[in-house]
């Protein structure tokens, strides 16, 4: 999978916002919020292909989870993130 390239992520301090861009311009009439954990593993992943192991995989690295509760978030992250149309 791969992070839809219409989407741009923000961060403003600790903050991240997905801001839907319309042909060149901003349509900032589409912002998402996204947690700071969610934020950071958009960076991760940004412009390329990964799979949701790849996730499991940043989320352990990064965070003190075990593997079957990150696989388990990461799957309700990718679903709202494909629901969301994030994910192409």
């Amino acid at each position: 999978m791969r992070l839809n390239p219409d989407y741009r992520l923000h961060k403003l301090g600790r903050h991240y916002m997905i801001v839907d861009r319309c042909e060149d311009n901003t349509n900032f009439a589409n912002i998402y919020s996204l947690s700071e954990v969610a934020g950071k593993l958009w960076i991760d992943v940004m412009d390329k292909d990964f799979t949701a192991d790849d996730l499991v995989d940043i989320l352990c690295r990064d965070y003190e989870v075990d593997r079957i509760r990150a696989a388990a978030d990461i799957k309700i992250l990718i679903q709202k993130w494909v629901d969301a149309g994030f994910i192409i």
